[in-house]
This record gives C-alpha cells, sequence and structure tokens, in this order.
C-alpha cells in the first residue's frame, strides 16, 4: 500500500498537517517507476480537489502521527546488488522497487551481470534444493534459473559488463560455463 499526501509545509521535511490522503494499492507488476506515475496522477488529481476546498475554509489540515512516520536512506548504486540467499520472493520485490535505477545485479567471473528482467520461478520449474544460493540452473531448454535462498527466479534478461542486453537463454548458450555456476 502507499498513496499520496497533500499536506502543508512547515519547517520539517514531510512534517506538516495533512489536507487529505488517498491510498494506492501496490500491484504485482509495479515498478519504481510505473508506480511513481501512478501516485503521480493520483496526487495532482487530489490536489486540484483539494485546493479550492481549502482555500474556501471548507477542509481544515489535521495533525499526522508522527509515532507513524518511517525514513529511508538515499539510494545508491550498490543497494542493488542482489543477495541470493533471500528468498525469490524478496528479490524480485527488490527488482521491482529499483527498476529502472539503480537496477539490480549480480557478479560472475569478476564482472558485473545486470539482471534486466527476471520473475519469481514457478513451482514446476524451481532449482533443485540441492544446490547453494546463487547457483545458476538450467530447468529445461529455455529456462534459467538461479536458486535463492527460499525458491528460485528465473531470469530473462541480462547484461554483463561491457556487453550488450540479451535473453538469459541466450546468454546461457554463449557462455557455457554460466549453468552451474555460483552468482555472487
Amino acid at each position: 500500500m502507499t498513496g499520496a499526501s497533500i499536506m502543508l509545509l512547515d519547517a520539517e521535511m514531510d512534517h506538516g498537517p495533512v489536507l487529505e490522503q488517498e491510498e494506492y494499492v501496490i500491484a504485482p507488476t509495479d515498478t519504481s517507476a510505473s508506480l511513481r506515475e501512478r501516485v503521480g496522477r493520483l496526487g495532482a488529481q487530489l490536489l486540484v480537489r483539494v485546493l479550492c476546498e481549502y482555500l474556501e475554509g471548507r477542509l481544515q489540515p489535521f495533525q499526522q502521527d508522527h509515532s507513524q512516520a518511517t525514513f529511508t536512506k538515499i539510494i545508491t548504486r550498490q543497494d542493488g546488488q542482489v543477495d541470493w540467499s533471500k528468498s525469490a520472493e524478496e528479490i524480485e520485490r527488490r527488482f521491482r522497487a529499483y527498476f529502472p535505477w539503480p537496477g539490480i545485479f549480480t557478479h560472475w567471473q569478476g564482472k558485473r551481470l545486470k539482471i534486466a528482467k527476471l520473475s519469481v520461478a514457478e513451482a514446476k520449474t524451481r532449482a533443485t534444493t540441492d544446490v547453494l544460493p546463487g547457483t545458476v540452473v538450467q530447468a529445461d531448454k529455455h529456462v534459467i534459473l538461479v536458486r535463492c535462498g527460499q525458491g528460485s527466479v528465473e531470469l530473462h534478461r541480462v547484461q554483463l559488463e561491457g556487453k550488450p542486453e540479451t535473453v538469459a537463454y541466450d546468454f546461457a548458450r554463449g557462455y557455457s560455463q554460466f549453468i552451474g555456476a555460483r552468482l555472487g
């Protein structure tokens, strides 16, 4: 869940009294880019609706519950490094949160391997549990998986440092030592 708030400014960041709020349910396919666009439109519509009511005195601001506030740090490029010990679902959520920037990446043969598209692997194609997290497995002819702490992710598109982005299956065909390698 996320949303938009129209609030009055005060001396602190995101601190002033709120005029109106509207929630938005985050879709399972939302990325930070699609969410920014949708919540931006929601906020603009909310501002148009609230501004007249506030200026006419028909809307009273209310104080935020500051005990419920959450804070984040500035996101850096390094935040996109995949921790394969995490669950497949957490890695996929991180991919969506960091798309398009900073993106997510891992390392293979001393080079950065950007993961341009992935999904949580379906149960019928999950990598076997007898391999360590970060291990690349070819589930069938065209499916490339990476074992995670729980479950597996399917790689769809990757980009090796200094090379163009490509389909993961084609990448694995071009680099035969990729299957069975341990990423990270």
